[in-house]
């Protein structure tokens, strides 16, 4: 019995995107961004409407996007010190999730996933089976999901910018939901036709 309500306490958790941002706000203890205009410049030329920018007090270069009745963005406090060209290609990246609409796509396999593993938890044996199975294939559309997210910012920054901005980033571990930076330059560099 407890297995089945975490498995759908998990389920129902990731549908959260979809317009919670205030949980989201709390969790990450988050910020209002004093240069949200360089944002919503960037939002303005590809089309995609963002209700919220936060800035996060955390370590490193990143930025996370969430889609869904409200689209909210979040940056890092040292995304702020990129190179203007890295930082719209840092922006238009996670833009891009939004307006291809990831969040939604990835919530929707995550809690339909999680509700074959809370079935097949009846039977013993296929419920660590049917979770890692659930897992793995939540990481490779989320690795999907960034080269297309990469793909289409490509569409409205320098791609030499983004493959930049990419080269910052640190390895990647065999279970990241991330593909590695090696392999997401290969692709910018096949959708552009160029290094």
């Amino acid at each position: 019995m407890i297995v089945e309500f975490m498995t759908f306490a998990f389920a129902l958790g990731s549908l959260l995107p979809l317009g919670t941002d205030s949980l989201v706000r709390i969790g990450m203890r988050l910020k209002p961004i004093s240069q949200e205009e360089r944002v919503r410049k960037m939002a303005s030329i590809m089309g995609v409407k963002v209700d919220r920018v936060y800035l996060r007090e955390g370590k490193g270069i990143n930025a996370y996007s969430l889609g869904g009745l409200r689209n909210v963005l979040i940056l890092e406090r040292e995304s702020m010190n990129l190179p203007d060209d890295q930082f719209r290609a840092m922006v238009a990246h996670e833009l891009a999730h939004i307006k291809m609409k990831h969040t939604l796509k990835r919530s929707i396999v995550l809690a339909v996933g999680l509700s074959v593993v809370a079935a097949l938890s009846l039977i013993d044996k296929l419920l660590l089976p049917s979770f890692l199975l659930v897992f793995l294939f939540d990481m490779e559309i989320s690795k999907r999901m960034e080269k297309e997210a990469d793909a289409e910012a490509t569409r409205f920054v320098d791609p030499k910018a983004l493959i930049s901005l990419i080269s910052k980033y640190g390895e990647v571990g065999p279970l990241s939901d991330h593909p590695s930076a090696e392999d997401r330059m290969r692709a910018i560099e096949r959708v552009t036709g160029g290094p």
